[in-house]
């Protein structure tokens, strides 16, 4: 079994860094997967890649997005993960290669540093408890597909268990904006979140949801934690209570 998580780009650094994907990640996942292709049919590890679900798709077509949608990427970085997916795919045909992409929400509940441009949860939860106003891209209508650390975690296993070929949705199956989440960490530390606002990037997907059922069908995998809840529990290990 082989996890690739290598990648050098967030969303926002993809754009702040053009060209920064071909010229080092999906060079390099070609040569692995030429060298896993160079290797004995019976020694070829399983390879699991970490794609995008939002950026990869773009903005959802008013519904949960399934794996046969079109991918419609808005920004160098969904664009890059999605021709990452091409090489994945050309290579698991032309030599047989045993291979899962899965197409990933946004995971939370776990620590992210304050400097990272990702993560509006712990982001959300830090600038509470600090007294900090949290900037926020647009009005904070933008709704985002949420899965906890737990259920990520979970259905990883359950993926590396089952291994099943082929390309799969790992998100909650539901979206939620970020004046919801702001609404929830409030509730949840009992402090007021003050915000500041630019206007959103061209590139930020605006509306983001995953439908898992594919992965649920393939492996008996099921998020468990609701958002509320899941927020709870980050809010709690943050404070130390």
């Amino acid at each position: 079994m082989l996890l690739d998580l290598a990648w050098s780009t967030l969303p926002a650094t993809s754009e702040q860094q053009p060209g920064t994907e071909e010229r080092e990640d999906l060079p390099r996942l070609a040569r692995l997967l030429a060298g896993l292709a160079a290797l004995p049919a019976g020694a070829r590890p399983h390879l699991i890649f970490f794609s995008s679900g939002g950026a990869v798709y773009g903005n959802a077509p008013g519904r949960p997005n399934v794996e046969t949608d079109p991918c419609e990427p808005i920004g160098r970085y969904g664009r890059a993960k999605l021709a990452a997916e091409g090489l994945i795919n050309a290579a698991a045909t032309r030599h047989s290669l045993p291979c899962t992409i899965l197409r990933i929400a946004n995971p939370y509940g776990y620590p992210v540093p304050a400097g990272r441009v990702q993560g509006v949860i712990p982001h959300a939860i830090r600038c509470a408890l600090e007294g900090r106003p949290l900037p926020l891209w647009g009005d904070g209508g933008a709704r985002k597909d949420f899965i906890h650390h737990t259920d990520f975690l979970a259905a990883l296993a359950a993926v590396v268990s089952r291994r099943p070929p082929g390309t799969y949705n790992l998100g909650s199956g539901e979206s939620h904006s970020v004046r919801e989440i702001i609404t929830l960490v409030e509730q949840h530390t009992g402090r007021k979140i003050l915000t500041t606002s630019t206007p959103a990037p061209a590139w930020d997907v605006r509306d983001s949801r995953l439908d898992p059922t594919r992965l649920q069908a393939a492996t008996g995998w099921r998020p468990q934690v609701a958002l509320d809840e899941g927020i709870r529990r980050a809010a709690t290990a943050s404070t130390g209570d």
